[in-house]
């Protein structure tokens, strides 16, 4: 989406404060297992991550500290004390649509996730024009940017990442190899169609 259509930080709070995503909410974590049951497979005991973009009821930490491992919470707009770099895994789930300057939110990500760490994301991928026109997704005002199957391998090689697991519609986990390296693609370059 273009900037000047934007939400301004008020409004996008204040849209964020009206979903009611909690831990109490059987359907919001079978959604979250989504993520969370690929990504537990690959996890180490004693491994430490930050989940990015938990909103106002954080809920997927919960699920992932019962199971044994520690996960710090950031979010911009609610928990905004910025996290320590050095970890073993970061989730983002449904949080990736809303990022005005991805390419800056993925290179800080991959700054701070250990050499072999884990970076899992979920958001809504579109498959063709067709579906983008009558996706649900476009139409919440602070859904600002869109990743296609394609997006998957372009986060890979211009981030130095493997891509180890994906479904077909929204999860995304991807290895950070040794060496990082940054890309010199910008995101928002329309001739890459990612």
């Amino acid at each position: 989406m273009a900037p000047e259509h934007h939400l301004s930080h008020d409004a996008e709070c204040a849209y964020y404060q009206t979903h009611q995503n909690n831990p109490n909410d059987a359907g919001y974590v079978r959604f979250l297992q989504q993520l969370w049951q690929p990504l537990q497979q690959r996890l180490q005991p004693n491994m430490q991550g930050v989940d990015i973009g938990c909103g106002p009821n954080p809920t997927l930490s919960g699920l992932i500290e019962q199971e044994g491992w520690t996960c710090a919470l950031y979010d911009p707009f609610f928990y905004p004390t910025p996290w320590q770099h050095g970890v073993d895994f970061i989730t983002a789930t449904e949080c990736f649509e809303h990022f005005h300057a991805p390419r800056d939110e993925l290179t800080r990500m991959i700054a701070g996730l250990n050499d072999g760490g884990w970076l899992a994301l979920m958001t809504e991928r579109w498959r063709d024009a067709d579906h983008f026109f009558t996706w649900h997704y476009p139409r919440d005002p602070t859904h600002v940017v869109f990743l296609h199957d394609r997006t998957l391998a372009y986060i890979s090689a211009e981030f130095n990442l493997t891509l180890r697991y994906h479904d077909a519609k929204r999860v995304a986990i991807w290895q950070k190899n040794a060496a990082q390296t940054r890309g010199t693609l910008a995101f928002n370059n329309p001739a890459s169609q990612v």
